[in-house]
């Protein structure tokens, strides 16, 4: 193992075409007061890596010398490679480092081959090198830091050779991997690793901003719910004479089964009343006041623990909430996040913008600072209309193409009624029979579904009703339901119109259950898949015409089927309309230019101008 010679690095490595980088540091965070590099290895020859100390307390080499011969290195054109590459790009530029154009990365390469493994760089290495893990040899040091780190005490830094074997076995193992990953990728799969590679480019700076929440909102909304929380608690107590315990389950069923005498409506595994979420509302009719105050005490407690105190407690002194994005965190293909944590071991603190329910109350403390506004920019019904081409199914088709509410229509032909005689509520049943149906769900299963997430109640024979009513509205879904489950069955996959695979070895499963499960995948994974990898397009040209116009704005992320900018307020108005000509004509045009699909419906993108993201809003471009 060298890590020592500069000058003998230097020549190796800028004679070698592909590169692999890594970082080993400590904590996880680059803003983090107390983060540093440890190390960086670099390996351009398989067998051959170099390992560069920096801060380690044994680096005998003077910085600025490293520095000027990694930034040389990094500046230099070749195949840049690493595993997860975005968090060291992120630390890198944090420390003033010179960043290398790293165009290629063996987690994503590894997701896109198959989705549903381990892609941690020792798993990668023993499935595909038949490499032994070698993770353990760090484990105890990284424990130790971690530890120190929480309890502010001085760091342990490993012992150098612990830290360089390993670090060098990183960055050689990656190099490994990518010579034998690369040429598993077929063409549509290389297609996507380089589009996922830009998505990637973009989070970096996504990052490193974060979105801004100020400390008094976040006081405010936290004492409101606790005093909503009061109030429920009282209210309980004044209609049954009880001073529950919200959190207790045992209390609970106390409450409602021998207090008020309620019907148990369902059980839990160990055979005691069910109090969850779906039977209180299904006995809601029964005691409506004392329910709404158990689900009012929930929803304030769940908003104050999961969201308020932790988003409180993370807010750096820019008083910016800061996410860590994980491009290979789910099967379809969307993102996945989760707050920034400061070091390596530590489960995410509280729930991520990812988690935040569609409640303006609490998305309310997504603000912008001063002299800036928010950009909320949301494709409509996206799903319905990847679901739509997808099909080929006419009448929703030819709908979108008109400009119809799909909603409405459905509301329409379930309701019985003329569209101009179509009610709010009408429409928001529609939405459930749109979303329940679409998948190929049961009737029985709809009724639950529309009950759960709608709050809208289907006898068996009213549910089997709409079904019938809704496919022979759309008389071109069951037919793709059928010609899917008949692919997936002879194939064992699906793929989406971009290229993205979506493995299903359950469809092969002695078990009914899980064959009929991975035909409902089937089905969705290519909608889900290609509405996201439409949003992800759209904030990355989003991105890029920002930098391409040296706008003042930045965005601040993608969360579902939005894209979240901030921008100085003489700007933000003329960026939205910008923003929603790129993500209705313009993402259409590079998905056609980069993967060779024609998309045959139109989109459309509501785009709001906001003080705060889903209230306060000044202008609505629909």
């Amino acid at each position: 193992m060298r890590y020592t010679n500069l000058d003998e690095m230097y020549k190796a490595l800028s004679r070698a075409e592909r590169v692999a980088f890594d970082l080993e540091t400590v904590g996880l965070d680059p803003q983090f007061s107390r983060a540093s590099i440890m190390c960086i290895s670099l390996c351009g020859e398989p067998g051959k890596p170099y390992v560069l100390l920096w801060d380690h307390p044994e680096n005998k080499l003077p910085k600025d010398e490293v520095k000027v011969v990694l930034d040389e290195l990094f500046a230099q054109e070749k195949v840049w490679i690493a595993q997860n590459g975005k968090f060291d790009c992120v630390w890198l530029r944090q420390f003033g480092f010179t960043v290398p154009a790293h165009s290629h990365d063996t987690i994503i390469m590894a997701h896109l081959l198959d989705e549903n493994q381990p892609k941690n760089v020792e798993s990668l290495a023993s499935r595909y090198l038949g490499v032994p893990d070698w993770s353990q040899a760090m484990a105890g040091h990284f424990n130790a830091i971690n530890k120190a780190l929480r309890e502010g005490k001085s760091i342990p830094y490993p012992p150098v050779e612990d830290l360089v074997t390993y670090a060098g076995r990183d960055a050689d193992i990656e190099l490994q991997l990518f010579n034998k990953l690369w040429p598993k990728l077929d063409p549509s799969q290389r297609r996507l690793h380089d589009f996922l590679m830009d998505v990637s480019w973009t989070l970096e700076e996504v990052e490193a901003l974060g979105v801004y929440m100020r400390l008094e909102d976040l006081e405010q909304l936290e004492k409101d719910m606790e005093e909503r929380m009061e109030r429920a608690l009282d209210l309980i107590e004044e209609k049954t004479g009880v001073r529950v315990n919200p959190n207790s389950p045992q209390q609970v069923a106390s409450l409602l089964f021998d207090t008020l005498k309620l019907p148990v409506v369902d059980s839990t595994d160990t055979d005691a009343p069910s109090t969850g979420q779906h039977t209180l509302k299904v006995l809601r009719k029964k005691a409506p006041e004392v329910i709404d105050a158990l689900l009012s005490y929930r929803k304030a407690k769940k908003y104050v623990g999961s969201y308020l105190k932790p988003w409180k407690s993370l807010l750096n002194d820019k008083s910016r909430l800061r996410s860590s994005f994980n491009i290979t965190g789910t099967v379809t293909g969307r993102l996945s996040c989760q707050n920034q944590s400061p070091w390596r071991g530590t489960k995410s603190v509280g729930m991520s913008l990812h988690q935040v329910p569609r409640d303006g109350e609490i998305r309310s403390v997504v603000t912008a600072p001063s002299g800036r506004l928010l950009i909320v920019a949301d494709y409509s019904q996206i799903e319905l209309r990847v679901a739509a081409a997808l099909a080929n199914e006419e009448r929703m088709i030819e709908a979108y193409r008109k400009g119809e509410d799909l909603h409405m229509l459905t509301a329409s032909v379930v309701s019985g009624k003329p569209l101009d005689e179509v009610t709010k509520e009408d429409r928001s049943k529609a939405k459930a029979v749109n979303f329940g149906f679409l998948y190929g769900m049961g009737h029985r299963t709809f009724i639950d579904y529309a009950f759960d997430n709608y709050g809208i109640e289907f006898s068996e024979a009213e549910a089997k009703q709409v079904r019938n009513q809704y496919f022979r509205l759309y008389k071109g879904l069951l037919p793709w339901h059928r010609k899917v489950e008949d692919f997936v069955r002879r194939h064992g996959f699906i793929r989406s119109p971009l290229g993205r695979v979506r493995n299903l070895p359950d469809i092969h499963s002695p078990d009914p259950s899980l064959q009929h499960s991975a035909v409902r995948q089937a089905i969705n994974s290519p909608v889900q898949a290609t509405a996201s990898d439409f949003t992800l397009m759209a904030m990355v040209l989003v991105h890029e015409y920002i930098l391409r116009q040296s706008l003042p704005a930045n965005v601040l992320g993608q969360v579902h089927d939005s894209v979240l900018v901030e921008a100085d307020e003489d700007f933000a108005y003329s960026l939205a309309e910008d923003i929603k000509d790129i993500m209705e004509n313009e993402v259409p045009l590079e998905v056609y230019h980069r993967f060779g699909y024609r998309f045959p419906l139109p989109l459309a993108a509501e785009v709001e101008i906001c003080r705060r993201w889903g209230s306060d809003i000044l202008k609505v471009l629909a």
